[in-house]
């Protein structure tokens, strides 16, 4: 818990990585990504219906899978959680994650 409150983004990430790759395989994969985008809108109050998580998750893929295989390696998702506010990581719910 010390790395969420003092590492560094990058350490922050990486941890986050590790936490939504549920089967350590070092991708995150659609249903990964899905259970992530509901777990972070939750914590934000929003109850996303079946629909929004699956056009969430589309459109996270669209604009972060740049090599198109169907999975988000660790560059994919940092550039994914920079670019989409409901991706960040609920650990820092209260602390937003900036790359300043």
């Amino acid at each position: 818990m010390s790395l969420i409150k003092s590492g560094n983004l990058e350490d922050k990430l990486k941890f986050a990585f590790m936490s939504y790759d549920i089967d350590h395989n070092g991708y995150i994969d659609r249903q990964e990504m899905t259970q992530l985008v509901a777990t972070s809108a939750k914590t934000r109050g929003m109850n996303l219906c079946t629909h929004e998580l699956e056009k969430t998750v589309s459109e996270v893929f669209a604009k972060a899978d740049a090599n198109g295989d169907g999975v988000l390696n660790f560059d994919e998702f940092k550039f994914a959680v920079l670019n989409s506010q409901i991706l960040i990581n609920p650990f820092w719910t209260n602390s937003p994650v900036s790359s300043a």
